[in-house]
């Protein structure tokens, strides 16, 4: 049976996590070593660059997309951007530049599981609309991942506090954003 990840698809960053080899839930590492991966991508005339490499790759000539400056949560099932690539005008809207972050993600996956990966939990922002749910269930589609569940950020923080204590407890969850002004 394929692995099941869980993905943070951040507006900031990004994260990807497995149940690891002792029983207990980790974030994967991405190829540069750190848990988070920015959200970040970059477009130039004949390549698309996720995560650091899209950070580092800024150029006059590349067409840059921080998920958070641009209110990609807002934006979700709306056109985003226009840019130019190979002399060719190209719209996308959100869900194709969240694909590419989920691409990503599925890859980091893959790599450190040296399994194929096609379904995911994917949290997301508690404020998110029906539409903005929908959108982000579409870009998963779109980067080759199933949607086993949508949760709600805060609520994936109650399950992970929960998940060692045993009885009833009352949980208190600040979700404190991530996104940079």
């Amino acid at each position: 049976m394929p692995a099941i990840v869980g993905i943070d698809l951040g507006t900031t960053f990004s994260c990807v996590a497995t149940i690891g080899p002792n029983g207990e839930p980790e974030a994967i590492a991405n190829f540069e070593g750190a848990n988070t991966t920015p959200s970040v991508v970059a477009y130039s005339d004949d390549e698309i660059y996720i995560g650091e490499t899209a950070v580092q790759s800024a150029t006059p000539t590349t067409n840059i997309i921080h998920v958070s400056s641009n209110n990609c949560d807002q934006f979700q099932g709306k056109p985003l951007v226009k840019l130019t690539q190979n002399g060719e005008e190209k719209k996308l809207d959100a869900e194709e530049v969240s694909a590419e972050v989920l691409k990503m993600m599925k890859k980091i996956a893959v790599k450190y599981l040296n399994e194929e990966v096609t379904k995911a939990v994917v949290t997301v922002p508690a404020n998110f609309d029906q539409r903005q749910r929908h959108a982000t269930v579409e870009a998963a589609k779109l980067a080759g991942i199933e949607v086993i569940r949508l949760l709600n950020e805060p609520t994936a923080a109650a399950i992970a506090y929960g998940i060692h204590n045993e009885g009833t407890n009352n949980v208190l969850v600040y979700d404190l954003g991530g996104g940079i002004a």
